[in-house]
Parts: structure tokens; sequence; C-alpha cells
């Protein structure tokens, strides 16, 4: 017998089983943008109960066959993240016991393959943090909606490449989702381009806030909101984008 070693641990009979959990974006012809995110593959270690009679084998020659493998972390045809994280599920690990599951001697037959972070067909643009993030993915009518610059942090976008540090900033939103990015400036734009609008400029050295107050009109609820910025220099931020909830 084997027994799977992991969250759920169970006994299995002969096989084939070939189980495998899900992936946990699963879109092979899709773009998809991430932001501020944590996404995991399924863990073949959560196999469902597989109650058989006891009784002492040895390990299966071809593992592959009772699979337990983990799912990826997203299947997609072009990714762009940011601010997020991507993780691949753990491979399940089986075990041999010689005189019935969990009874006498045990080793490790094997252990199957976790799964990959990404499976991307096309582009895939990771970046670790943008300079210009929201305090909720939500925000209520009536309440304000705030969006912060971090001049700082090191390794964040944009990098400030041909103006030193400071450069003068612009801010644009749209009242729609993001877009599926396109070539703008020295970057890529995910702002609807027939509605966004500049709320205000800034100095990109300077740590800067804004505030602006949602009107509580119920239309309102659930609107997307869209927002990045674009630097002098034609570089710029990853999008940040939330829904009004009333």
């Amino acid at each position: 017998w084997t027994q799977q070693v992991g969250a759920d641990q169970s006994c299995i009979g002969f096989g084939p089983y070939n189980w495998v959990p899900g992936n946990g974006i699963n879109a092979p012809q899709a773009s998809i943008l991430l932001i501020d995110s944590t996404v995991r593959g399924g863990n073949g270690t959560n196999w469902p109960n597989q109650p058989y009679d006891f009784s002492a084998i040895a390990c299966p020659p071809d593992l592959s066959l009772y699979g337990g493998q983990g799912g990826h972390g997203i299947v997609a045809a072009n990714l762009h993240s940011w601010n997020s994280t991507v993780l691949g599920g753990a491979g399940a690990t089986f075990r041999y016991w010689d005189n019935g599951c969990g009874d006498g001697n045990s080793a490790v037959c094997g252990t199957q393959a976790d799964g990959q972070d990404v499976v991307v067909s096309g582009t895939y643009q990771a970046n670790g943090c943008s300079r210009l993030t929201q305090a909720s993915s939500t925000v209520a009518l009536g309440s304000n909606l705030v969006l912060d610059w971090d001049p700082v942090t090191a390794g964040c976008a944009p990098t400030f490449t041909g103006c030193g540090i400071s450069c003068p900033g612009f801010l644009f939103a749209a009242i729609a989702p993001p877009v599926a990015p396109y070539p703008i400036l020295g970057g890529l734009g995910f702002l609807s381009p027939q509605a966004a609008v500049m709320l205000g400029t800034f100095d990109s050295a300077m740590p800067t806030q804004w505030s602006w107050t949602i009107p509580t009109d119920p239309v309102l609820t659930n609107t997307p909101i869209t927002a990045q910025v674009a630097l002098s220099n034609g570089e710029l931020s990853g999008p940040t984008s939330l829904r009004l909830s009333n």
C-alpha cells in the first residue's frame, strides 16, 4: 500500500487514479492583469479520502499513475503581474508500509512534481512592486479613495531612468476596468484611452498622497476605477484598480 503524506493523509490501493489538483487560474487563451493578489495552485497533498482494505504491497513501479502532482499557479496566454505572488502547488509524497497502511515499517516511495508558478505561452511581465498603490481593493460610496506614491523603495517601478529621481509626474484615472496593455510613451498603458482623465501633477521625488471623496450616488455601485502614473521621461507606473461598494 502507499500512503500520501500531507494535509489529508489517506490510504490508497492499486491505481490508476491520476488525480491532479486544479490550477490557481486556468485560462490558457486569456491575458491576465494581476494586482495586489496571491494565487496558488492546488496541492497534490489534498487527496480525497479513499478507504480500501489494508494489504501489504511494495511501492508501485510508476507513481505517475497515481496523480498528486501540484497544480500550476497561473496558466495563461499573457500575464502582467504587479505587487503579486504566484505559486505552484506542492506535489504529494507517497509512503509504503510493510504491514498495512500506517502499520509496520515505512519508506518513502517518491514525491510527485510541484506545480509551476507560471505557465504562459506569450508575454510574462512580473513587477515586484509599483510606486503607485491603493489602500484597499474596494471603496465605499461616500468615503475617500486614497492613492499613494512611493519614491523611496528600491526596485519598484518606474525606476526614474534618464531623469535622476525627480521628474514631473501625471496621475491619470478612468471610471472603467483595466484594458489589455498597449504600448504608450516608454511603457505599457492599462487605462482605457477613451475614459482616462488627468487628475493632477506632482514631483516624482516627493512622497505624495491623493484623496477623493466618492459621491454617494447608488448608480456608482460596483463601478471599477483604474489609475496609473506617467512620468515626463516616458516611464509608466503599474496600474491600480478597485471597485466602489455601497
